[in-house]
């Protein structure tokens, strides 16, 4: 396959950059437009666990008030490991 720009050169093999650059915005395109389409797909049920689990968990801690300062610290500690394996 042999890619022209008319009127640039007259064989891309002198200027094997753009071909180069050409193939990666390719590539990067579709993998955006892959990315949306999965979210648009996956985005309402992903949407509607998530407030499930929130009603869950908070209704939990309402049955179990006592739970509250353990399961904070919990978190906390959740995402503290979280941002040191992150190495963030």
């Amino acid at each position: 396959m042999r890619l022209v720009v008319p009127g640039c050169v007259h064989d891309a093999r002198s200027i094997p950059a753009l071909r180069i650059f050409v193939l990666a915005s390719a590539m990067a395109l579709y993998l955006a437009m892959g990315a949306s389409v999965f979210q648009a797909i996956e985005g309402p049920l992903e949407e509607s666990i998530g407030e499930k689990l929130d009603q869950l968990k908070a209704q939990f801690l309402q049955d179990h008030p006592c739970v509250t300062d353990y399961l904070r610290s919990c978190q906390d500690e959740a995402s503290r490991t979280r941002r040191t394996l992150a190495g963030v």
